[in-house]
């Protein structure tokens, strides 16, 4: 009653700093355990859904949870499992972030590492009429479902001794919880900045505005990439003042101030952590990549979708071929496959056999036990920006990428004959 109480009171507070939201009740279980062992397995939950939390694909900003236990009536094990409310954009729904149940059993699944698929289920929070006062109720039913009794009184008076090792068992466990993203994350309310606002800002550098003759322009329409991201691509006549002008922060010091092609590296949320020129003339420092932020530098995060395949490779440019990808702008792809512990990730080097560096970030990466790419001899091209110019389509370079991706002893065996140093 007490958390109940205290959602009631929060309400008014979150629907004018959230009007737009939507909630979704989601139910996440386990199967059953015996009695004895519902603290353990409930503190399993706790981390599976923390682990959850923190997957960028986790769509909400802000949750309540609590843990509901019923009884077996046959077996008389415990049936732990969540009750949790989650505030998430009203675009989600529409969009290409929207999680289907499927999805969502899969990443339950994957953050508790269970070799079973859970059940879970996802709702919407509609409006409902109150039949007494005719008032809308947007999320009252819903908060009183999410933090009812944490038990049954069925259960509670079927078993005396059930109830006091029930009790013994769920003693200093959490029954509910509140917890924000946004606000811990950021230490206040204001939202996010989106990459499409950061675009906007930079949209007079875009190269989508040259004219067509202009050699920037046709420099990126030579390599064929895909006129889809264009707006994320920009063109500076002078690099050195475009940073010192729109990131001062900035703390490089030796920076080239020639016409430059930039590409921004961005977090989950769309905000700038590196800014990369590539140079267009003869120069020795071809491409310059400046730190805005101290988070981790990887290109083309803002459009992955994590519960789906991801695919690491070097180049920035490639990324833009290959579906669900992001670049580390260079050869150490195993640091990149560090980061996402919990993902289906491949790595994707170039086609470099006899490059000593690749060849052995490669076998480095085959040790560490992630799933490597080896391109068969057949696939001309030292990199997929190559391979699209040879003309192959993505579509074709992807289904390559699928077919010839190795692991474990396997990818040891394939390797041996792949490199050529």
């Amino acid at each position: 009653m007490k958390w109940q109480a205290k959602m009631f009171t929060a309400m008014p507070e979150i629907k004018q700093a959230y009007p737009s939201h939507r909630w979704l009740f989601v139910t996440q279980t386990v199967r059953n355990c015996d009695l004895v062992d519902l603290r353990a397995t409930v503190t399993a939950m706790n981390k599976g859904f923390e682990r959850l939390s923190k997957l960028a694909c986790f769509p909400a900003i802000g949750w309540i949870k609590s843990v509901e236990v019923t009884r077996n009536s046959e077996t008389g094990q415990a049936h732990p499992h969540f009750h949790c409310l989650m505030l998430v954009d009203s675009k989600y729904f529409g969009g290409r972030n929207y999680i289907k149940q499927e999805q969502w059993r899969s990443l339950w699944q994957r953050s508790m590492r269970l070799d079973y698929v859970p059940v879970v289920n996802v709702k919407a929070v509609k409006p409902k009429v109150d039949k007494l006062t005719g008032q809308q109720d947007d999320i009252g039913q819903a908060i009183v479902e999410t933090l009812k009794y944490s038990v049954k009184e069925s259960d509670l008076v079927s078993d005396e001794n059930w109830l006091v090792e029930l009790t013994t068992q769920l003693k200093g466990n959490a029954y509910a919880r509140l917890q924000s993203t946004l606000n811990e994350s950021r230490g206040d309310s204001t939202p996010v900045e989106s990459l499409e606002r950061t675009w906007r800002e930079f949209k007079d550098y875009s190269i989508k505005n040259l004219p067509e003759e202009h050699y920037a322009r046709a420099y990126i329409k030579n390599r064929k990439i895909p006129e889809q991201f264009w707006d994320e691509i920009l063109f500076v006549p002078q690099f050195r003042e475009f940073l010192d002008k729109e990131f001062p922060q900035h703390s490089k010091d030796e920076v080239p101030n020639d016409d430059r092609v930039v590409l921004l590296y961005t977090n989950e949320k769309g905000e700038i952590t590196n800014v990369a020129g590539r140079a267009l003339s003869d120069t020795k420092i071809r491409y310059v990549t400046v730190k805005v932020s101290d988070e981790k530098k990887l290109f083309g995060l803002h459009r992955l979708r994590k519960q789906e395949r991801v695919y690491v490779l070097e180049g920035q440019f490639d990324s833009y071929f290959i579906e669900n990808s992001v670049a580390s702008g260079d050869s150490n792809l195993g640091g990149v496959a560090a980061v996402f512990p919990e993902l289906d990730v491949v790595l994707v080097y170039d086609n470099e056999p006899r490059n000593r560096d690749i060849v052995k970030q490669i076998e480095k990466s085959i040790d560490s036990g992630y799933n490597v790419c080896l391109f068969p001899e057949s696939v001309k091209g030292k990199d997929v920006n190559d391979m699209i110019q040879n003309g192959l389509t993505s579509r074709e370079i992807k289904d390559i990428i699928d077919a010839n991706t190795f692991s474990g002893l396997g990818a040891k065996l394939k390797f041996t004959h792949w490199k050529r140093c």
